[in-house]
């Protein structure tokens, strides 16, 4: 069984007393040689003593010096004790000097450790000293001249009796105070389990004290974060509350205006339904009008290639009148020479008397017939003349009909371009109006489907607005108890912090 923690505090505290007493005993040396120079002691070798200080010197300063650099208090105890021995015998070679209490001197010093083996020890290794001192003491002192080993032996025996016998007392008292101590010890060793539980217990409190000051105090710190948390949560749902609000509000008023675009575009759809229908009826009227004007096309080129034709009569015509011109002017000159000849036929006929009667009347005839043919060929001409000024004009009534005629086919062209571009423009934008049909049906559809949404919407705020006001209501009586749990927790957190000071406070 290990020693216990009293006796091995009791052996450092007695390593402690005896090198000091063994180090306070080197003055006992200088000491020795002062007085021994001074002749107060009878000193017969003066350098025999010396070197027998120097030697007791050593042996109680060592020990001193052993504990001082910190060597193994059970074997300084013993060195104590056998330099204690050492010293004593020192002196008991001293001659004249008669040291027989001072030899029981390392015995009574064994005892303060409470060691019975010690103290045995101490007692063998004594005699064994006053057995090797006192024979050169003894043999060489003139009183004992006569039988120096017989004196020697006598009181070596004597002194070794009363050691024994104080030895014996010596380890009585050693180990009567042994056992007291070992008792002592037991109880110690009881005490120190209790203390060890103790102090486990309250190394173990100061444990959970740390533990549940910390945990308080993190538990206080997050409690602290959940109520500036909680109102944050309040503010935020106050500020979300308001804004549900406006947002229903926004709602509604979108609601309604979206409701508004919804009739809009339903409008907009059956109008342009009948734009549709109005654009196709233009477009087939268009068509229509497109074969209308080919028709008119193909009718004026006809009467273009008529007027064309009659131009070409006509220019027939008037270069037949002017040959008839010619012819008249033919008969006109053969009139006149008719009527000439007639007139000379006349003038013979009446030189020839009643002869050329006859003959007159025939040239008379030819005469008037001559002035009938001239007055003929006359109104012929005449209206040749009409004729040609008409047929001059028919040409250049022709000619400017044939001109206004082709203006007229160029502007019916024009005009048919213009259909056929209007019948793409009416086709394009009848396609564009059947897909704005189209979307704007879509759109009116979606219209209906943004009022549904935007009225679920609505139904989802309202709802979303009560139970943020139900959060915001929670979470003020949350902030309420978690200002109790606080409260509380501080009480704690204090009782805590007490439980830890104290558990330091405590020392054992």
């Amino acid at each position: 069984m290990t020693k216990s923690h009293f006796i091995r505090k009791n052996d450092e505290i007695a390593n402690k007393s005896t090198t000091k007493i063994l180090f306070t005993f080197t003055l006992a040396f200088p000491a020795l040689i002062l007085l021994g120079w001074l002749g107060i002691f009878y000193i017969d070798n003066l350098v025999n003593l010396i070197m027998y200080c120097l030697i007791g010197t050593i042996s109680t300063i060592s020990p001193f010096i052993l504990r001082k650099i910190g060597v193994n208090s059970q074997f300084l105890k013993y060195y104590t004790i056998a330099m204690a021995g050492v010293a004593i015998g020192i002196l008991n070679l001293s001659g004249q000097i008669d040291i027989y209490i001072a030899l029981i001197l390392p015995i009574a010093m064994s005892c303060i450790y409470f060691d019975k083996k010690l103290t045995i020890m101490a007692s063998f290794f004594q005699c064994l000293i006053i057995a090797i001192t006192n024979y050169p003491k003894l043999t060489s002192d003139p009183i004992y001249a006569d039988d120096p080993f017989g004196h020697y032996v006598a009181d070596t025996i004597g002194l070794i009796l009363e050691v024994i016998i104080l030895s014996a007392i010596f380890i009585w008292i050693a180990n009567r105070t042994r056992n007291i101590l070992n008792d002592l010890s037991k109880t110690e060793e009881q005490s120190l389990l209790y203390i060890d539980k103790l102090q486990g217990v309250m190394n173990s409190s100061k444990n959970a004290s740390e533990t549940l000051s910390t945990s308080v105090k993190q538990l206080l710190q997050s409690i602290e974060q959940a109520t500036a948390s909680n109102e944050n949560i309040n503010q935020n749902a106050d500020s979300a509350s308001l804004g549900c609000e406006q947002n229903l509000q926004y709602i509604e008023n979108t609601n309604t205006t979206v409701a508004n675009i919804s009739d809009a575009l339903e409008s907009i759809s059956s109008k342009t339904q009948k734009l549709s229908e109005i654009s196709q009826n233009t477009s087939a009227a268009t068509e229509e009008n497109e074969k209308i004007i080919n028709q008119a096309i193909s009718y004026m080129e006809e009467i273009e290639l008529s007027t064309n034709q009659n131009k070409i009569i006509i220019n027939s015509l008037s270069s037949r009148s002017e040959e008839i011109g010619r012819i008249i002017e033919i008969i006109t000159a053969i009139t006149e020479q008719t009527n000439l000849l007639a007139l000379n036929a006349a003038i013979e006929s009446a030189r020839a008397g009643e002869h050329g009667k006859g003959f007159a009347v025939v040239s008379d005839e030819i005469r008037k017939l001559a002035e009938k043919s001239s007055t003929a060929v006359k109104d012929i001409s005449n209206l040749i003349s009409q004729i040609q000024e008409d047929t001059t004009k028919a040409v250049n009534s022709i000619d400017q009909s044939s001109s206004t005629i082709k203006s007229g086919i160029d502007l019916v062209k024009n005009v048919g371009e213009s259909f056929k571009k209007l019948k793409n423009l009416q086709e394009t934008s009848s396609k564009e109006i059947r897909e704005i049909t189209m979307s704007s049906n879509q759109s009116s559809k979606y219209g209906h489907e943004i009022v549904q949404v935007i009225s679920n919407t609505k139904s989802i705020t309202s709802k979303s607005l009560e139970q943020i006001k139900s959060i915001a209501s929670d979470t003020s009586v949350q902030a309420s108890v978690m200002q109790e749990i606080l409260s509380s927790f501080n009480i704690i957190y204090n009782t805590a912090d007490d439980l830890l000071n104290l558990s330091k406070s405590v020392t054992l």
